[in-house]
């Protein structure tokens, strides 16, 4: 297994992670500056396994709370 992954490879490495993403994304994401890093390799895009994963794991929130068990303050009370 390759340790440089194409968009395709990238964008499976980053589902797996559970960070639902298209290589098209990927590519758009590139172009705005977004998205994991990538390198070039004799003019093609590749990503780093060990990038794609850190950036995947990045984007997943820290588990939340359900907000309907809120206390709502009452006015008086």
């Amino acid at each position: 297994m390759s340790e440089y992954l194409t968009e395709a490879e990238a964008a499976a490495v980053a589902n797996a992670e559970g960070v639902p993403v298209s290589p098209r994304t990927l590519a758009n994401w590139r172009w705005a500056g977004n998205g994991p890093p990538f390198v070039k390799v004799l003019r093609r895009v590749r990503y780093r396994r060990a990038d794609v994963v850190a950036w995947a794991q990045s984007q997943i929130s820290a588990p939340r709370r359900s907000t309907s068990n809120r206390t709502i303050a009452t006015v008086g009370g």
